[in-house]
């Protein structure tokens, strides 16, 4: 079964393919380690793109053209190329899918866009170019993050149950009656000890229209799923006890806890298993994939941009010039300008930081 984990990797992915568009020289865009990508196959995904947005590039602009179309030639290429680095992670992985396991995936994202004309539409993409690449790389992704993952210890799982069992796998089942002030709480109170019927006094006089049609009846929820003073009361009550009133910001309840049910371990062991697993999974896909992305040999068309191998993506070949750098550590006077007093925000000192660390790493300091 896929995990949320590996479902949102490939989501990414995929929006990145379906947000790009195209132009430039030669018949290759790019390389990565000695295997083509067809600037061909670029470029008919970028104008399906166009033509879903309703735009012709004969239309634009120059300058137009250059702000709507290169960013997203580089989303496109991109994507391509981390295609192309994650089917070669999978081969040194040994990481093999089966033609049933292909045919599988391909028939759920055919289902998914709508049809064969939409995914072509959509995409730009052949069959055969849709199910071999785009289509090839979420079964991978399954593959690679099935080969991550290890089996998690019992006394690991039974660690993880005992920190969440009163706050996840615990839940009350709870009735109440609303009311305006103390004195009508304590009323409710004295009929119901007297015999009343709970569910029809909760019908007749409760002031909650979400649960007074239901006898004052709540669902079952775990710890935490009400405002305090409510929430407070539930768990510290025992069950069939009636509990009021307790005044909160709605005004006060009268409550009474119907039952209490708890999921066993043994219940709850294959949920918390995978989502151990798949956390360590994820840690050590994304440190494989980072390490891919530094060490693939990359080429790309100079149309197109530059590899950014650090961040595994194009990036538009219009660098700073070196006299336009802030010396190390020194804040922009831009920047100083706006905050007068000299107390530049914590949260904001950290962004520009950051992105001077980066920059250094490319060769030089730089404002934001």
């Amino acid at each position: 079964m896929r995990t949320a984990v590996q479902r949102s990797v490939f989501a990414l992915v995929l929006v990145v393919v379906l947000a790009a568009c195209g132009g430039a020289g030669g018949s290759v865009a790019a390389t990565v380690n000695g295997e083509d990508i067809d600037r061909e196959l670029l470029e008919r995904m970028v104008r399906a793109q166009l033509d879903s947005q309703g735009v012709d590039p004969e239309d634009l602009e120059a300058e137009e053209r250059s702000e709507r179309v290169e960013p997203l030639q580089r989303q496109m290429l991109t994507a391509l190329i981390q295609f192309e680095v994650l089917e070669q992670v999978a081969e040194d992985f040994d990481v093999e899918i089966s033609e049933e396991e292909l045919d599988e995936a391909f028939e759920e994202q055919v289902a998914q866009f709508g049809g064969e004309e939409a995914y072509q539409a959509e995409t730009g993409m052949t069959e055969e170019e849709f199910r071999n690449l785009l289509v090839a790389t979420q079964v991978r992704v399954d593959a690679l993050f099935t080969e991550l993952t290890e089996d998690v210890g019992e006394d690991e799982l039974r660690e993880a149950y005992e920190a969440q069992v009163e706050t996840r796998f615990a839940t009350r089942s709870v009735r109440h009656i609303l009311v305006e002030s103390e004195e009508e709480a304590d009323e409710v109170v004295e009929e119901l000890e007297d015999g009343a019927d709970f569910g029809e006094l909760a019908a007749e006089v409760s002031q909650d229209p979400g649960s007074a049609p239901n006898g004052g009846e709540y669902g079952a929820e775990p710890r935490g799923q009400y405002v305090e003073e409510f929430d407070d009361a539930v768990w510290n009550a025992d069950i069939g006890e009636l509990v009021g009133p307790v005044e909160t910001q709605f005004g006060f309840h009268v409550i009474e806890v119907t039952d209490e049910e708890t999921v066993e371990f043994e219940d709850a062991r294959d949920e918390l298993e995978e989502e151990l697993t798949g956390g360590e999974a994820q840690e050590a896909f994304n440190a494989i994939i980072e390490s891919a992305f530094l060490e693939a040999d990359v080429e790309i068309d100079s149309a197109f941009g530059i590899w950014e191998a650090s961040a595994g993506e194009v990036v538009t070949d219009d660098p700073l010039a070196p006299e336009d750098f802030p010396d190390e550590g020194e804040i922009p006077e831009e920047l100083l300008e706006q905050f007068p007093d000299g107390e530049i925000p914590p949260e904001l000192m950290e962004e520009f930081e950051e992105f001077q660390r980066q920059l250094e790493e490319q060769g030089g300091a730089g404002t934001p």
